[in-house]
């Protein structure tokens, strides 16, 4: 959820700032329980998504006092 609140980048999906992250995630989903747990752990989050748990949180992070994005 961080890259859809935060407009981060997506940080296991991309090659450029994080290939290390990217390449360990890939390894990762591989892996039938990690796929597993991370399938329900991911489920649970889109449905408060989609039942609007952070919409309230989304204006927070257009106040420029703090740095949401780095770098």
């Amino acid at each position: 959820m961080v890259p859809r609140v935060f407009d981060w980048p997506e940080i296991f999906q991309e090659t450029e700032c994080f290939p290390k992250l990217t390449a360990w995630n890939k390894l990762l989903r591989e892996e039938p329980i990690f796929a597993q747990v991370h399938k329900e752990i991911w489920d649970f989050w889109a449905i408060k998504w989609d039942e609007g748990q952070f919409e309230s949180i989304i204006p927070e992070c257009k106040d420029t006092a703090f740095k949401w994005k780095y770098p």
